[in-house]
């Protein structure tokens, strides 16, 4: 099923700025992207190395998370039997109402496409963050839920709930003041929370337009509510 992940051991790819520059540009002439997705994956992309400074990542990673944002919309703009071909091509098995909720499939197949014709510029955990960019997952690693939130609150999106949740997120780093050891835990409990203000958006929006809400939207805002009520802190 398309909600599997690979969850073979992680290699991690070493990106320096030379390769990550390399990528940014070849990015930048892909034809399949258009100058407005263009804009928005540069956005992402440097949400993400502000994200990653501030949850304390080490540099190879901040660069790794870049450029899983350079990558993750690269099936974005195909049609719905283009993504279905992908699908096929790739070996890519997916629940049959998936289409009533063709914006699901870019994640999916940009995964397999990055994985297939960038390998020397990702590894696993790269491709599992754009997999799941979308819908989200259960238990989403640090990493995975970084890219997911840079693609959520990167500025140039103008919608009113992305708008709010980057105002939450941004106001609750600003008033994170305590010595390192309780620095970490506080982030991390603000970002699950963030994290769970924008599947509530997601949803509330859905419900708004009448549209179908994907089982691994649901599933993933279930899995934030539960951390925070296990640990007390919804």
């Amino acid at each position: 099923m398309a909600d599997k992940i690979k969850t073979e051991k992680n290699t991690a790819v070493n990106i320096d700025e030379k390769k990550l520059s390399e990528l940014r540009a070849i990015i930048s002439e892909y034809t399949d992207i258009s100058g407005r997705r263009l804009s928005h994956t540069l956005s992402v992309e440097k949400e993400c190395g502000v994200l990653a400074e501030i949850f304390g990542l080490c540099e190879n990673d901040r660069r790794r998370l870049c450029a899983a944002a350079l990558l993750h919309d690269i099936t974005k703009e195909k049609t719905l039997d283009e993504q279905l071909a992908l699908c096929r091509h790739y070996d890519i098995d997916y629940p049959h109402e998936t289409v009533r909720s063709p914006k699901v499939f870019h994640g999916w197949t940009a995964s397999a496409v990055m994985r297939d014709k960038y390998a020397e510029y990702c590894d696993e955990e790269m491709c599992s963050a754009v997999f799941v960019h979308t819908t989200g997952r259960e238990d989403m690693t640090l990493f995975e839920s970084l890219l997911y939130l840079a693609d959520y609150i990167e500025p140039l999106r103008k919608y009113e709930s992305c708008l709010a949740v980057r105002d939450y997120f941004y106001k609750g780093v600003a008033e994170i003041a305590c010595p390192e050891s309780d620095r970490e835990n506080n982030l991390m409990i603000l970002l699950f929370r963030t994290l769970l203000k924008s599947f509530d958006c997601t949803i509330k929006e859905l419900i708004r337009e009448q549209e179908e809400i994907f089982y691994l939207t649901v599933k993933s805002r279930n899995s934030l509510i539960h951390k925070l009520t296990v640990h007390n802190l919804s």
